[in-house]
């Protein structure tokens, strides 16, 4: 279940410009409903019709930059601040990139996302504990290795992981997920 807004900022621009829509696809850390959270993960979707191709680049949540009409911060500040709107004028400011649209989900919808498709082949314990479910659900078996299946909560949890590795290797995790996904999504649901 999707809700879509109109957002008068963007309504007046542009979808693509040059052959390229550029989405901004933006994780919030948002445990409850009606709190906007912070962006916790934040992927810039560029579809080209030129070339036929999409592009996913993460943008480091611990960026600092300058944020319109505020002191300097982290990038992930500026979603708190202002929300997407905010968020995509501070992109546009520092990175000299025009967003021409943006998605948000919250934990519950990226898991919901990825059960969608029937999981994926690529911090559970916060993420069982919202949900009200035992602290040890969807573990994985430790005697597995190589490729494997993961639901939705499990999903989650990989891309979110800070225990491993680096915030470069998150980022890295975060766009495996998302391409998983899109490979198992219809043609149609991505073009569209």
């Amino acid at each position: 279940k999707m809700r879509y807004g109109r957002v008068e900022t963007l309504a007046g621009e542009p979808l693509k410009e040059q052959g390229v829509v550029n989405i901004l696809l933006i994780g919030s850390d948002s445990r409850t409903a009606g709190d906007e959270g912070r962006s916790d993960a934040m992927i810039l979707l560029s579809i080209s019709d030129k070339t036929r191709t999409i592009h996913m680049t993460s943008l480091l949540r611990d960026m600092y930059v300058d944020i319109p009409g505020r002191e300097g911060n982290r990038l992930n500040a500026a979603y708190s601040f202002g929300g997407p709107e905010l968020l995509l004028e501070t992109v546009k400011q520092n990175l000299g990139i025009d967003v021409n649209r943006y998605a948000v989900v919250n934990f519950q919808a990226f898991a919901n996302l990825v059960d969608a498709v029937n999981g994926v082949n690529a911090y559970l314990n916060e993420y069982n504990e919202l949900r009200g479910m035992p602290i040890d659900t969807d573990y994985l078996d430790t005697s597995l290795s190589g490729t494997i299946h993961l639901n939705g909560p499990q999903a989650l949890a990989y891309s979110r992981n800070r225990f491993i590795g680096t915030d470069f290797g998150r980022t890295e995790r975060q766009r495996k997920v998302l391409a998983a996904v899109m490979k198992k999504l219809p043609v149609a649901a991505v073009t569209n």
